[in-house]
């Protein structure tokens, strides 16, 4: 380090080593103040202390020729106090392309997140440009209303695909769906398999005020992450979780219960292998739920008489509006499939009634207004 303070050629300088910044910092300062072709900076791995974040503030700020086009700082224990400096310190950076920090999900918070949204380089927290882009469109509130956010581990051209892998940032993704006022449908058809990536990208989700649609499909979910989504944001109409691991459904049924705009006019649960008892539980918390126009328990293997019953409390209280009605790939008798058509009796709106590929019921006689598909 002492010999490097006094070169002027070096365009591009990358340091990853697990060291304690203190040590090299203060050495390496005459050589960022001096050196007018520096275009790159790359420091990784380094144990930043305060007064090791300062000097590198000052010897910033000292620089005069401020050329820098990439600042990298990937994985070095900063803190909010220390990002703040090095923030201030970079003004003036004019030509400043990227700027790339990536702290460990675990220290970071909102006031991380709002610091670093408008100057992070988004190609530094992505796996591909396509994502980054996703992720502008987000932040800048860019959004086309029509577009649904796709979020899967595969890429389509259909629709605005963000294909996760590895190097994709959730904590930023979650983040920036957060805070964007524009999206209206949110499809997750894949999630990290790390805990805390999940809880990262679900921490900003649950900020969102604007998704009107949420469908999750063959995910691993804990609804405790997802419940404060479901209870604040007044604007969900349409929920839908098909092929969910759904471990806590007290959870999902709390959620339901506490929102206040009982504003859902679709449901849908299919694949899920629901018990009768938690069955009963969401159907309890759908009770206030007047406004359903359609509702959906597919391919549950089981729904017993309790079940019927527990669906027919959800039928009587939507009954003014429910249109359709799905039941598909369940197993009931013709006793529990006349508890579900009692409860309907009121449902003058009700144009489909979905019994395909339903074990042990026949052919009941139901209301003629009824499309009744009940193909085995």
């Amino acid at each position: 380090m002492e010999g490097m303070k006094h070169n002027r050629s070096i365009k591009e300088f990358r340091f990853h080593h697990e060291i304690e910044g203190d040590s090299i910092i203060d050495r390496l300062a005459p050589f960022i103040i001096h050196n007018t072709n520096l275009k790159q900076l790359r420091l990784l791995g380094i144990h930043f202390g305060l007064d090791c974040v300062h000097s590198l503030a000052v010897a910033l700020i000292q620089c005069q020729h401020k050329s820098l086009t990439c600042l990298s700082l990937k994985f070095n224990n900063l803190s909010n106090v220390a990002l703040e400096e090095i923030i201030a310190a970079l003004s003036g950076y004019n030509q400043l392309e990227s700027l790339c920090v990536k702290e460990n999900l675990s220290r970071r918070d909102q006031k991380y997140y709002d610091m670093l949204a408008q100057i992070i380089d988004l190609k530094c927290i992505t796996s591909s440009k396509k994502n980054a882009e996703i992720l502008r469109k987000l932040r800048d509130n860019a959004w086309n209303e029509k577009e649904d956010l796709d979020v899967a581990d595969y890429d389509s051209d259909c629709g605005e695909y963000f294909c996760s892998e590895e190097g994709d940032d959730w904590g930023w993704l979650g983040y920036f769906v957060g805070k964007n006022e524009q999206i209206r449908g949110v499809n997750l058809y894949n999630l990290p398999e790390e805990d805390d990536e999940v809880d990262a990208f679900m921490e900003g989700l649950c900020r969102n005020q604007s998704i009107e649609r949420l469908d999750i499909r063959r995910c691993e979910i804990d609804f405790s992450s997802l419940s404060p989504f479901i209870v604040n944001n007044g604007n969900l109409k349409d929920l839908r979780l098909f092929d969910v691991d759904i471990f806590c459904a007290h959870s999902l049924a709390m959620a339901l219960s506490q929102r206040e705009h009982k504003s859902l006019t679709k449901f849908c649960l299919s694949g899920n292998n629901l018990s009768n008892e938690a069955l009963e539980e969401i159907s309890a918390a759908l009770t206030g739920y007047s406004y359903l126009e359609e509702f959906g328990v597919s391919e549950n293997n089981l729904i017993g008489r309790d079940g019927c019953e527990s669906l027919g409390t959800i039928f009587r209280s939507s009954a003014l509006y429910l249109k359709e009605v799905v039941l598909c790939g369940n197993d009931f008798d013709d006793e529990n499939l006349q508890t579900l058509a009692t409860a309907l009796t009121n449902a003058t709106t009700l144009r489909q009634f979905d019994l395909s590929h339903c074990r042990n019921c026949s052919l009941l006689p139901l209301p003629a207004h009824w499309r009744l598909s009940i193909s085995k």
